[in-house]
C-alpha cells in the first residue's frame, strides 16, 4: 500500500485570478498626444481618422468572414497625457475626438489615458510589467552588461563587444551585434524602459505602451484583480487630471479587452512597434491568464497565437 500525503493550504494563500470579458478584436483608432488634441486646428486629427477608416472597414470584414462567429469588435483611442499639462477641459478634448472620428464614419467606444499606466492612485501598471520581465541572456556571455532592473534598458540580442582594449593588448576583431533566435539576419534593438532621476522614475513611451497592450489583451492583473475597469461617466470632470484611466463612451460597446489588438500609429509617433514587441516578447505573463484566454478563444473557434506578440497587429499610416 502507498501512503496518502495530505497538503493543507489556506485558501487565502492562493490568489484568485479574475477573468475579464473579451471582444474578438480591439482596434485602437489612434495614439494622440494631448497637445495635438488641444491644437486650435483639429484638421490633422480629422485627416488621421479619414486615412484609417478604410483599414478599420477591412479589419471588420476579416472578422466578419470567420464562419460561425458573430464578431465583437471594440474601438479605442489612447491620449498621451504623460508629459503634458492640459489647459483645456476633458469636454473640449472629447469634442475634438468625437467630431473628427464622426466625420470619417468612425465611432469611439473607449478613451484611455497613457499617464494612468505609469501611476494611478497606489497602482503602477508599468511597475507590475517591469517585475515580470525575464531577460534572455546571450549564450556564453559574462556579467559585463548589468541586468535590466539596474539600468532600465532591454535588448533583443547581444550588442557588439566594446572596442576599447587595455594598453599593449592586441586589437580586437570587430563583431556585429546579434539578435536572439536569429533566422536569416539580425535586427538588433536596445530599448529604454525608464530613467531614474531626482524626481523618481520616468517611464519611457515604449514601456507604457507595452503595458497598455497587455491590458488590452486582458493579460495584466494586480494581485489577481483587474488593474482598471472602464468607467461610464454621467458627466466629465472639469480637470483632465481627474479623468479615470479608461472611459466608456458607448454604453453598447463590446468588451474593452480582446483576444487580439490592432493599433494605428503615424510615422511621428514616439512609440515604435518593434520596441513594444521587444518588451512584450520578454514579459512572463501569468500562466493562468494565458490558459484562460486560450481556452475561451478555442471555445469560440478563434485561432490564437501562443506568443503574445502574435496577438498584436500594427498599421503605420499618417
Amino acid at each position: 500500500m502507498t501512503e496518502t500525503e495530505w497538503i493543507f493550504e489556506e485558501q487565502a494563500a492562493v490568489p484568485r485570478v479574475h477573468s475579464v470579458p473579451y471582444s474578438h478584436r480591439s482596434i485602437e483608432l489612434g495614439y494622440f498626444p494631448l497637445e495635438e488634441l488641444l491644437s486650435p486646428d483639429p484638421a490633422s486629427i480629422t485627416r488621421q481618422f479619414a486615412t484609417r477608416a478604410p483599414w478599420v472597414a477591412a479589419a471588420r470584414q476579416v472578422e466578419e468572414s470567420r464562419e460561425g462567429i458573430r464578431p465583437r469588435i471594440s474601438t479605442c483611442v489612447l491620449v498621451d497625457d504623460f508629459s503634458a499639462t492640459a489647459t483645456h477641459t476633458p469636454s473640449e478634448v472629447f469634442t475634438t475626438l468625437l467630431e473628427a472620428a464622426g466625420s470619417a464614419g468612425l465611432e469611439i467606444d473607449y478613451v484611455a489615458r497613457l499617464a494612468a499606466f505609469a501611476q494611478f492612485g497606489d497602482i503602477s501598471p508599468a511597475e507590475l510589467v517591469s517585475q515580470r520581465i525575464v531577460e534572455e541572456p546571450p549564450a556564453g556571455t559574462t556579467a559585463a552588461r548589468p541586468p535590466v532592473s539596474a539600468v532600465g534598458w532591454l535588448t533583443n540580442g547581444e550588442r557588439s563587444p566594446s572596442s576599447s582594449v587595455a594598453a599593449m593588448s592586441a586589437p580586437r576583431t570587430w563583431q556585429p551585434p546579434r539578435e536572439h533566435a536569429v533566422r536569416s539576419h539580425s535586427v538588433f534593438l536596445d530599448v529604454e524602459l525608464w530613467t531614474d532621476g531626482p524626481d523618481g522614475r520616468l517611464w519611457s513611451a515604449s514601456m507604457l505602451y507595452a503595458t497598455w497592450q497587455l491590458f488590452r489583451l486582458g493579460l495584466l492583473r494586480s494581485h489577481g484583480r483587474d488593474v482598471f475597469v472602464p468607467s461610464s461617466l454621467d458627466s466629465l470632470p472639469g480637470e483632465w487630471a481627474k479623468m479615470p484611466p479608461i472611459i466608456r463612451l458607448n454604453p453598447a460597446a463590446p468588451a474593452f479587452c480582446a483576444y487580439r489588438t490592432l493599433s494605428f500609429m503615424n510615422t511621428t509617433s514616439p512609440v515604435r512597434p518593434e520596441a513594444v514587441r521587444t518588451i512584450l516578447s520578454q514579459v512572463a505573463v501569468d500562466w493562468t491568464l494565458i490558459v484562460q484566454s486560450n481556452e475561451r478563444a478555442a471555445a469560440e473557434r478563434l485561432p490564437l497565437s501562443s506568443e503574445i506578440i502574435g496577438r498584436t497587429d500594427y498599421v503605420i499610416a499618417d
